[in-house]
Order: C-alpha cells, then structure tokens, then sequence
C-alpha cells in the first residue's frame, strides 16, 4: 500500500526502489518535505515495503525537492542516530537507497542528481557519520546495562568525535569544495540554501559561481529570492522596524503577575544602540549567555537587548526534565536554563507568540545564537550567527 501524492502544474514523475538489508515487509520510509531555509518539514509520502529488503514508489512532484526519509519499523526497533533522517534531493527520473536497516540513515542514494563523483564523496561522509552514530548506539546500550563507566567513554568519543576525526573531515570537505567550484549545479544552490546562517556577501558569491543550470534550478532561483531580501538586512542597512509582544512572563509585565502582553516597536529605541539576541537550547547560547547579560549590565543607559527565543513552555520542560548534575563542559545546564527563563532586560519573546516569527524571518536569524547589533541612527552595524556580531557590540560598546 501507499499514500498517493497529489500535484499540480507541470509534473515530474520519479520512481524510489530501497533495497535495505534487514527491513521488514510492512516497514514505513516516510518522505517529508525540507523546507528551506529555517529547516522545516512537511509530511509528503509514505514508502511501505513490498517485501523483506524492499520497497518501490512512483509518484511526482511539481518542482525538485530535498527530502528527509525517516524509517518506521512494524517491530519499533530503530537503531540509534546521531542523525534524524536521511536527506534525499529528488527531480525526476529512478531515484534509488541502498544500505542496511542498523545504518539507514547513511544509506547510499543514487538518481539524477547524483552524478559518479558527488556519489563518491557522499559515501565518504556518510561512512565517518555513521561511525559517530555508531558511537550514539553504543551510549545507549551502556545505559541501558547500567554501565555507566562505559557510557561515559562513549559520550567523551562522541563529543570528541569532530577533533579526533579533523582530518577526515578537512580532506571530505576539501573534495566536496572541489566538487562545488567545478560543477555548480542544483546540489550546489541547495547548499548554499542550507548555509543561509552564513553572511551575505560569502553566499552572494558561492551563487555567482553557480552554473547557468544551477541558477535557474528550483533551488537556484530559491537561492536569488533569499539573497534579494538578506540584502536587505546586510550590514551597513538602516534596519526595518518590526514589532515584537512581549508575553506576560517577561520582566517587562511580570511584575503585576498579569497575562497582558506588552508590544514594542524597533523605532521605540531610537537613540540607543539595539542587540538582538535569537538564542534557545544549544551549546553556542550556553556559552555566550552570561556574556550578554554582563554586557547589557554595563551598558543598559545605552544598549537595549531584544531577546527571542523559539518557545519558554519548551524551555520550562527541558528545565524540569533535567538533573541538577547535568552538564555540558564546564557548564551546568540546570543553571544555564534557569538563567535563560531570567533575563534582566525588559524587551525578552518567545516566537510562538502573536506575530513574533515575523522578526525572525525578516532578519533572517538562522541558527543559534544569532545576533544582529543596531546603530542609535537605525543602521546594521553586525549580523552573524555566534561570536563575531557579538564581539562588535562588545567593542563598539567598550
């Protein structure tokens, strides 16, 4: 059985055969649209398998797509990851997965867009990446013995894996940078698409080194649709004005203990310098957190910091689910996010309320922590995920 898709426009037929050592007859491959950037997903099919070690589909689609495959066994055991899914771009044509059910999301692809040396290279990183979910597998296995000797081995090889593994990476990469400046085509757009966090004029450039093809691909003209509205807030810019409410358990309306929502304009700062701060539950907003608060503390006659995160309800939870004892690096979590549910200045959001996502999608804030520093005139003096926007505000403030 399988979900049928419905499409419309000029259609593009494609047909996807998994032959996966290990899946069962009855097993699910569900297909969800990516949606880029800001890395949203969207349900599209549904693949079950015909057979033991196989499954086919054929449909269509109204446009080339980046997929995420997730693997839903009948039995309900799924190997550890370290990746959610795997990614698949589909255009038209015999689209196929190879592999097996324990590494199915290092599974090889091959159709299309995959020509014989991005294959090649993509076998490599998938082959490095499994071995680090190799490693998520056997965390959980220690664990569940209770071998908690071995379990931290195995989380200090994980954490450990980019620095042990840097070589192999650095000769990867090189081959994909390779691969990119000599063909830029449609896989080429859509990585720049992934990079959106990156700044402007680095992706302006990757899209002018595209290939004719590459540029007018799906993704392609994604590509240029993007950089029209990054130009627009680009440093040097006189910042849009957005609005932002604030909701009730804020510092700004706390103090009443009331459900009201306080509302405020960039243009309400006029005359002082603006930071805004996007920052949720990873390891960049852990480390960079107490340096916000310590440079608001010192400048808050003259800096106003707009903090957003994605929602406090799922701040609330990690807190509550999480062990006093619990730590990353020399970071203890429990603090951390009890600092991040506390914030000393006024103007802090969640995106989940009224209209905030529209702060995030005009300013482009992908990724986390993400900063975008402000001139008392309105203009863009910084923008950038992680450290350097970050650092400007610093120096310009010190």
């Amino acid at each position: 059985a399988q979900a049928k898709q419905k499409t419309v426009g000029n259609s593009k037929k494609f047909t996807v055969t998994a032959k996966i050592a290990g899946m069962q007859k009855g097993d699910t491959l569900r297909f969800s649209e990516i949606i880029l950037p800001g890395w949203g997903n969207k349900f599209s099919f549904d693949v079950v398998a015909q057979k033991d070690g196989y499954a086919f589909y054929s449909g269509s689609h109204s446009h080339d797509q980046l997929y995420l495959i997730e693997y839903y066994p009948v039995d309900k055991k799924v190997a550890a990851s370290d990746r959610k899914g795997k990614e698949i771009l589909i255009s038209d044509g015999n689209f196929t997965l190879s592999g097996d059910r324990e590494s199915i999301y290092y599974c090889a692809v091959g159709g299309k867009t995959y020509d014989a040396e991005l294959s090649k290279i993509l076998i490599a990183r998938d082959s490095l990446s499994s071995l680090r979910g190799g490693l998520a597998k056997k965390i959980i296995n220690a664990f569940a013995e209770k071998d908690t000797v071995n379990a931290q081995k195995f989380i200090g090889e994980f954490n450990g894996f980019e620095y042990y593994h840097n070589a192999d990476n650095e000769r990867i990469e090189a081959q994909m940078k390779a691969y990119v400046a000599t063909h830029g085509n449609e896989f080429c757009a859509l990585g720049i698409l992934k990079d959106s966090y990156k700044p402007y004029e680095e992706l302006r450039g990757r899209y002018d080194s595209l290939s004719r093809a590459g540029k007018q691909s799906h993704y392609g003209k994604q590509v240029a649709s993007l950089l029209q509205k990054m130009e627009a807030v680009n440093v040097g810019k006189t910042a849009p004005d957005f609005e932002i409410a604030v909701a009730e358990n804020s510092a700004a309306v706390a103090a009443d203990n009331s459900n009201k929502i306080a509302t405020y304009r960039l243009s309400d700062f006029k005359g002082k310098y603006v930071l805004i701060y996007h920052y949720g539950l990873c390891p960049g907003t852990f480390q960079i957190d107490s340096g916000v608060i310590e440079l608001y503390k010192k400048h808050s006659d003259r800096l106003v910091v707009i903090g957003i995160t994605d929602s406090y309800a799922q701040l609330r939870r990690t807190l509550k689910n999480t062990s006093p004892d619990d730590s990353m690096g020399n970071i203890n979590v429990k603090e951390m996010i009890t600092e991040l549910l506390n914030h000393p200045w006024p103007v802090d959001a969640e995106v989940a309320e009224a209209n905030n996502k529209a702060l995030i999608d005009s300013y482009f804030l992908q990724g986390l922590p993400y900063f975008v520093f402000i001139s008392p005139d309105g203009k863009i003096l910084a923008r950038s995920i992680g450290n350097p926007a970050f650092n400007a505000a610093s120096a310009e403030l010190n």
